[in-house]
């Protein structure tokens, strides 16, 4: 039964994956997991300098596995659409054209710490930030990322795969809940169905 085994079932080698957040955090532990175990990662986010450090740092622990993962770090800023459709261009330049993007992991995020009382004086305060990352973002990167990511899934038993990771996060600050973050959250995963 070896086309049952967990390696055969699972196995994300020679797979292509953006991870977007990446150079850190949650995304940063994503990404490993696929270059450990044999992925070309791609990771993005705004901080270049950073990105470029965690994917020297993963690349190098994907070859310490053996298993061929490598990651290269494509600095973004996906909070407005143009900034995600530049990402995907991006990446149509850099995946080899008959592989195709396998997995994209929406992972970038952002919160706001107001209090939900507090008047700024402010339009939204931070509202249409937290909106533009975690609820606009995913979408038109989705969009823009089709092509690669039905490339990938040429083969009928391989579809491309988009991972919505959402962190619901309560912040108690003086018994005030700030729930702008949980609201965008709820938004994102409400566009996965």
């Amino acid at each position: 039964m070896a086309s049952l085994s967990v390696q055969k079932l699972f196995s994300v080698a020679n797979k292509t994956v953006l991870v977007t957040g990446g150079g850190r955090g949650i995304g940063k532990m994503i990404a490993e997991g696929f270059v450990s175990n044999g992925s070309t990662v791609y990771i993005s986010s705004r901080d270049a300098a950073a990105l470029g450090d965690t994917a020297s740092e993963l690349s190098a622990a994907g070859l310490a596995t053996g298993m061929g993962g490598s990651c290269i770090a494509v600095p973004a800023n996906l909070s407005t659409r143009a900034g995600c459709e530049d990402l995907a261009a991006a990446l149509v330049e850099l995946v080899p054209p008959e592989q195709g993007l396998h997995c994209l992991v929406n992972n970038s995020g952002a919160s706001w710490g107001e209090p939900l009382s507090r008047k700024s004086g402010k339009l939204n305060w931070g509202w249409d930030r937290v909106l533009d990352l975690n609820v606009k973002a995913p979408f038109y990167l989705t969009r823009a990322l089709l092509p690669l990511l039905w490339k990938s899934s040429a083969v009928a038993q391989e579809p491309s795969r988009v991972i919505m990771i959402g962190c619901v996060i309560l912040n108690l600050i003086s018994h005030l809940i700030s729930l702008w973050y949980v609201f965008s959250a709820r938004a994102r995963c409400s566009t996965c169905h």
